[in-house]
């Protein structure tokens, strides 16, 4: 009959209390543990005398019930295993259990990322590096047209998830010409999983050229009350990808929008658009130079958009000069709230 290994545990050394099972396939985050002094406990057989361990590239034996062996946790995969033996000192016969799992320290910090370079002092308050070749917390389409369709206005493309691919730590929002006068394309909100009144929001983005092209990273009210406020931080018509449009739309209270002839190509590299939006004013840059400034009048908690829209009313249809696919890259966003 052989000895056998039932289960591996991991046990807190301070308190010699159980932290969980450890399984194959598992990720554990090292930040979220109790403590960093961790023991494995391998759960044996009653005809066990003693359990040789192999934690990663560490061995050791143990003749004493429980059986147990310290392990310093590092980030990584790891391959762990326990022998059961029916004699002390690791001999006699003997059955092994394995498991490889993966450990993380991720204590949900924000990034490094510096603070921008305006007045006050500010601290981070959301921030997306798509590092992780994930859109996690983007949802993929406006919550007017669940089903990806949108109106003419704003483009005559379909939203669809899978023009929303994220590699490289760039999030890539990809319109495709699908027929003679159909597309699709990638519309990315943070409805639903982030909002926020008052703030700086910056984004780095290149956006794609092209006649009938529309990229844009805008905000709207998370109320999805009509009118209480549209404020456009980026929009560029593609046959005229010099010129940067600012705007800000509220319904009876009063407009305004800029438009601005950068001097450069916006389309041949990566830009940062950002806009301040506080109580009494909001103010729009183009890599870090103000650009535009309007008094504020919406004062509710909005939402962030980054959209490529194809054809509509104000780009008009693309045409035989247009390149499909066309890729609007983000590179990172962040928003700040200023604290003093």
């Amino acid at each position: 009959m052989l000895a056998s290994v039932t289960g591996l545990v991991l046990v807190n050394a301070d308190t010699g209390q159980d932290i969980g099972p450890l399984t194959s396939g598992a990720t554990l985050n090292l930040a979220t543990l109790p403590t960093r002094h961790l023991i494995v406990r391998a759960d044996a057989s009653s005809d066990a005398q003693s359990v040789k361990f192999r934690l990663d590239s560490q061995t050791a034996i143990d003749n004493t019930s429980p059986y147990t062996q310290a392990w310093t946790p590092s980030t990584g995969s790891h391959t762990f295993s326990a022998t059961a033996y029916i004699r002390d000192n690791a001999k006699g016969s003997n059955s092994t259990r394995s498991i490889s799992f993966t450990m993380i320290d991720d204590d949900g910090t924000p990034p490094d990322v510096p603070p921008p370079s305006l007045p006050g002092v500010w601290k981070l308050d959301y921030a997306d590096e798509f590092d992780d070749d994930s859109a996690d917390g983007w949802r993929t389409n406006i919550w007017w047209n669940p089903s990806g369709a949108t109106p003419g206005n704003i483009g005559i493309e379909t939203t669809s998830p899978s023009a929303v691919t994220v590699s490289g730590g760039t999030l890539n929002l990809t319109a495709t010409q699908t027929g003679p006068s159909s597309y699709t394309s990638g519309l990315v909100t943070t409805d639903g999983s982030y909002s926020f009144t008052y703030g700086y929001v910056e984004a780095r983005i290149q956006i794609p050229a092209g006649q009938g092209i529309w990229p844009a990273f805008w905000m709207l009210p998370s109320s999805h009350s009509d009118g209480r406020g549209e404020l456009d931080i980026m929009e560029v018509v593609g046959d005229e990808p010099w010129m940067l449009h600012m705007n800000y739309h509220v319904k009876g209270r009063g407009s305004g929008a800029r438009s601005t002839d950068v001097g450069v190509d916006l389309s041949a590299d990566f830009h940062t658009y950002g806009v301040d939006w506080q109580k009494d004013k909001i103010v729009w840059y183009l890599d870090g130079k103000e650009m535009f400034r309007i008094a504020n009048r919406t004062n509710e908690p909005m939402y962030l958009i980054l959209n490529l829209a194809v054809g509509g009313d104000w780009p008009g249809m693309p045409d035989a000069t247009t390149t499909f696919p066309s890729t609007m890259k983000v590179d990172y966003v962040h928003v700040w709230k200023k604290t003093g």
